[in-house]
């Protein structure tokens, strides 16, 4: 069957049904069924051209998610507890934060916007993109290794670090970390220490 792409922006998982039944399977727009009460991605269009946002639904999995999104991928404030099943190729930015992500395995290997995991599970960074070209943001996890870090981040850095389980020195232990991968980001290295629940916050240029 010949695909078929709808000009436009569709606005509601409804309005996509609808076009489905009429044969269409990518999307020349932007996407958004974000606030639907979505279960599932399964039966979204194979490519989207400009943004994809599925965000705040009940989604568990992007098993189904469109392979192309030219623009950005917005799947943050669901259930994910992985990225298996995200697209492949993203123009944009990536935005996962808010979910009960464990692993960033499932990644784009490269993202050419931000790449935001804030406020998930994390305790390192496995499966994250190789290459990040705006910002990265993982914030709000509960890191204890920054192993998977992207080879790349062309912005800056920012990261919730628990040093709850350290008993060398700390200032000496975050120094190290910091000094191993701060060639690997391009822009300013924002930290925040966590012990238990209280967070401070340091810059790297204080180490």
């Amino acid at each position: 069957m010949k695909s078929k792409t709808y000009k436009g922006d569709v606005h509601n998982w409804k309005q996509w049904l609808e076009l489905k039944k009429q044969g269409y399977t990518k999307v020349d727009g932007n996407f958004d069924c974000s606030d639907n009460e979505l279960t599932s991605l399964e039966g979204s269009p194979m490519e989207v051209t400009g943004n994809f946002i599925c965000s705040h639904n009940k989604v568990i999995t992007l098993e189904g998610a469109p392979k192309v999104v030219g623009g950005c991928f917005d799947c943050g404030v669901n259930h994910l507890a992985s990225l298996v099943g995200a697209p492949e190729k993203i123009g944009g930015d990536f935005q996962c934060g808010f979910n009960n992500l464990v692993s960033l395995e499932g990644s784009p290997e490269e993202v050419n916007g931000c790449f935001d995991c804030f406020f998930n599970n994390l305790k390192s960074l496995k499966g994250a993109p190789k290459v990040v070209n705006g910002l990265f943001d993982c914030e709000g996890n509960n890191l204890e290794s920054l192993e998977g870090m992207p080879k790349i981040v062309k912005d800056n850095f920012y990261f919730t670090y628990d040093i709850s389980f350290i008993k060398d020195d700390i200032k000496k232990y975050v120094d190290r970390v910091l000094k191993k991968h701060r060639k690997s980001v391009k822009g300013d290295m924002l930290l925040y220490l966590k012990i238990g629940d209280k967070v401070f916050e340091n810059e790297y240029k204080e180490f």
